[in-house]
Order: structure tokens, then sequence, then C-alpha cells
């Protein structure tokens, strides 16, 4: 539904055109949505499934808050699952997630700023610009996806490749 807030200056007469001071729609319009591979969660990881569908469903401009703090919350549900349990503290997580090779010092970097915003949502009233948000989800996607779905299917995908001839020897 278009809801439209229009202004009179003064009396509404012949001569005094209104003028549109605000539009908004209900519900608000959502501008982004859940990755194609999501449904495969569900048998994968059923918890991490249920919090994305959540996260997605605050995909809209007044809820760009809970978007940012789910996303954090997704991260770490993520890093806790990969490094079989809750180590304490993003940065002692991060550091761990490198050292055991799962991401790499660029992807911590990036990581790190993606946190550092759901935690000033969640603890200082941080609402992210648009951009900063698709950046975060782009961020959280990847990573969930290479952990979940491209990796398990490229190493499935590797017992299908036939191995190289042996080199004749010159």
């Amino acid at each position: 539904m278009r809801i439209e807030d229009w202004y009179f200056d003064g009396v509404p007469e012949e001569g005094n055109e209104p003028t549109l001071t605000e539009v908004t729609f209900r519900p608000p319009r959502a501008w982004a949505w859940p990755p194609e591979w999501l449904d495969a969660l569900e048998t994968l990881d059923n918890d991490l499934f249920g919090l994305l569908k959540e996260v997605y469903s605050a995909a809209n401009d007044e809820q760009v808050r809970l978007l940012s703090m789910g996303t954090r919350t997704a991260l770490d549900h993520l890093m806790n699952t990969v490094l079989g349990g809750d180590l304490g503290p993003f940065e002692k997580k991060l550091g761990e997630m490198v050292a055991q090779g799962h991401i790499t010092g660029k992807q911590k970097e990036a990581l790190e700023i993606v946190i550092d915003a759901g935690s000033a949502s969640s603890h200082r009233a941080f609402k992210p610009p648009r951009q900063l948000i698709q950046a975060m989800l782009a961020t959280m996607e990847g990573l969930i996806r290479d952990h979940y779905i491209t990796g398990p299917m490229l190493k499935t995908a590797a017992s299908l490749i036939p191995p190289r001839p042996p080199r004749k020897k010159t």
C-alpha cells in the first residue's frame, strides 16, 4: 500500500495546491533478498537457517539495525560452529579462524568491520546506511556460502575430475 501525506499551506481552496510531503509503503519495501542457496541450509544447519530467515525478514528501510545485529549474530554462529564452540570475544574467534585457515587476513579485516557495525547497532543504536548493510550482507553470505555450499560441493566435484596423464619424459 502506498501512503501519501499532503500538506496545504493555509485553507484548502482554489489556487492553493497541496504539496506532497512524504510517501511511505506498508509493509515497507524490501531491498535485500535471501540468497538462492538459503533453503539448502535447512538440513545443513537448521539454527542458522532460521536465523537467516529472520535476518532477511528485516531487510527493509525501517529495520536496518535489526539487519545489522542479525548479520553479526549469524557470523558469530558460523564461527562457533566452525571452531567447535564459543571461544569468547570476536577478536579471539577471528584470530583462530585465520590460524586454522578458514579465512584470510584480508577477510578478517572485513569481518572486523562487519562485526563492529553490528555491535554498534546493538550497543550504541547505530543505524548503518544501506551501502554498509549491503556490504555486510555480502560479506556474511560469502563466508556462509563458502563453508556450507561451495566448499563441500567443490570437494565432491574434485573426485569427478579425471587425473592428468603422466608427462612424457624427454
